[in-house]
């Protein structure tokens, strides 16, 4: 489960360098399942208050998942801010064996 995990990690930091930094569609795509129940949820939270007319509640709730966007498209652009050093660091030999199956421990 380890070496799957760390497999698509290196996928996705190789996908990353070449596309120069992080974009908002790529976290999008890759947290597809998270985003969804966030929107399930608090979609139904907000339906439900605001057909119940409990308008702070139902204000609070569109809050609440406005800001959890926000979040990530600030993460995203303070991740790019340092994009560059990023890249001079790391090892992209071994993120690539990694991304081809090679157990990371004998990396």
């Amino acid at each position: 489960m380890s070496q799957n995990r760390d497999q698509n990690l290196a996928r996705r930091i190789l996908e990353t360098r070449d596309r120069g930094g992080y974009t908002l569609g790529s976290i999008f795509r890759w947290n597809v399942r998270g985003y969804a129940v966030l929107v399930v949820y608090f979609g139904l939270v907000i339906a439900i208050t605001a057909y119940l007319s409990y308008w702070p509640v139902c204000m609070a709730a569109i809050g609440a998942v406005s800001g959890c966007l926000l979040r990530d498209v600030g993460w995203i652009r303070g991740s790019n801010k340092g994009w560059g050093f990023t890249v001079k660091v790391i090892d992209w030999e071994k993120v690539q064996k990694i991304a081809d199956g090679e157990p990371s421990s004998e990396v």
